[in-house]
C-alpha cells in the first residue's frame, strides 16, 4: 500500500492499493484472471490441454466396436379423462413407454407422449 501525497489530483493522505494502479502480469486490474491470449495464448490457464484417461482415448477403429445407438419411434395419444388408465395400460401392453403427459393447447384434455424401440 502507498500513501498518496496529493500528486495527480488525489486526496492527500489517502491510502492507495498499488495492485489496483499497476496490475500484476496476467491478471485483470480487479484481481480476476486475465482472459486475453498474449504470446502464449494460454495465460493463466495451466500448462496445456489436460490429457484424456487411457480408457477414453479414441482410435480410428472405435466406431466399429461401439454398439449401435438405440433408435426410437414416437407416438402422441389424446387421453380421455374418464379412461386414462385403460388407455395407458393398453399402449404399455403394446410395448410403448410413457415419456410425458402435457395439457392439450386448448386445455380440454391431456396428450400422452410415448416411445418404443424401433424393430
Amino acid at each position: 500500500m502507498t500513501v498518496c501525497d496529493g500528486i495527480g489530483g488525489a486526496v492527500p493522505g489517502a491510502v492507495i492499493r498499488a495492485d489496483l494502479i499497476m496490475p500484476r502480469r496476467g491478471r485483470h486490474r480487479w484481481g480476476r484472471p486475465h482472459r486475453g491470449g498474449g504470446a502464449s495464448g494460454n495465460r493463466g490457464r495451466g500448462s496445456g490441454p489436460t490429457p484424456m484417461p487411457a480408457n477414453t482415448r479414441r482410435h480410428p477403429g472405435d466406431a466399429a466396436r461401439l454398439p449401435a445407438m438405440q433408435t426410437w419411434e414416437y407416438s402422441t395419444v389424446p387421453l380421455l379423462i374418464h379412461a386414462t388408465k385403460a388407455i395407458l395400460d393398453q399402449w404399455g401392453a403394446d410395448g410403448w413407454e410413457l415419456v410425458t403427459v402435457l395439457p392439450n393447447p386448448t386445455g380440454e384434455q391431456h396428450v400422452a407422449y410415448l416411445k418404443r424401440p424401433k424393430a
